[in-house]
């Protein structure tokens, strides 16, 4: 008949918008992974940075403090010796002996900025990996549960009783819709061609404003009876008291209800 035409044109239409819509977000996670992978690479950097400036402070400071310290003992010397064969052999062996702690702290601060790099780079690395697998994971985990939640719907034949099966991923709108669908079970008007619907609905809820309005254009034909629309008040809608629910609520009443047909 034209309306089991219709009603199969519908399904293959919003089986094919959440395909579209699943492929936007998993390139929106790829994109995630690249950045946090470049996050981590500039901390690295960072913590590098300040180590090797530290370092060389420390190195500057050594040799200030050394080359004052010979300084004071050739005063002194100076000041208690009187031969100058004894001033000249003191003033060498302390120059000698300076030269010695110079070089000595040099490699010794070489080596400790050579090892914090290396530390630090390789924590750095670890800790990427580990977010990068962590994040796949958690992406791999998301699309089984949505491909699981498709599924539910497209298995389950009564919409209310697979709306409470997936409510429990607490998404921002399960409440507004698991009304919706009880209301209109309530009046006998759900119809078998809405389970792709809801599905897409519960698959990408952050789109309710584009489908409604999709679904505004396209399916003006399948308007309701102006009786069975009148008996779905505003106030049945805002019974989850979600303030969410309250943006969509007008674009629910235009295309969402005339989507639904009696059986």
């Amino acid at each position: 008949s034209p309306d089991g035409a219709d009603s199969l044109e519908m399904t293959r239409h919003f089986q094919h918008l959440l395909s579209s819509l699943s492929s936007s977000a998993d390139h929106s996670r790829r994109h995630q992974v690249v950045r946090l992978i470049a996050d981590r690479t500039q901390c690295v950097v960072v913590v590098v940075v300040v180590v090797v400036v530290v370092v060389v402070v420390v190195v500057i400071t050594v040799v200030v403090v050394v080359v004052v310290v010979v300084v004071v003992i050739e005063v002194v010397v100076v000041v208690v010796a009187a031969a100058v064969v004894v001033i000249v052999v003191h003033v060498v062996v302390v120059a000698v002996v300076a030269v010695v702690v110079v070089v000595i702290v040099v490699v010794a601060a070489a080596a400790v900025v050579v090892v914090i790099v290396v530390v630090a780079a390789a924590a750095a690395l670890v800790v990427a990996v580990v977010e990068v697998v962590v994040v796949v994971v958690v992406i791999t985990a998301s699309s089984f549960l949505g491909n699981e939640r498709y599924t539910q719907w497209t298995k389950n034949r009564t919409p209310a009783r697979a709306c409470r099966d997936v409510v429990k991923f607490d998404m921002p709108l399960d409440g507004l819709i698991l009304e919706i669908i009880e209301r209109f079970e309530q009046l006998g008007l759900v119809s078998d061609t809405a389970l792709n619907v809801w599905a897409t609905l519960f698959t990408a809820p952050t789109c309710l404003a584009k489908f409604s309005e999709t679904l505004t254009t396209e399916l003006e034909h399948l308007a309701l009876p102006s009786r069975y629309l009148a008996q779905v008040t505003t106030a049945d809608l805002y019974d989850t008291g979600r303030e969410t629910a309250r943006w969509c609520t007008l674009s629910l009443k235009s295309s969402l209800f005339n989507f639904l047909r009696c059986p």
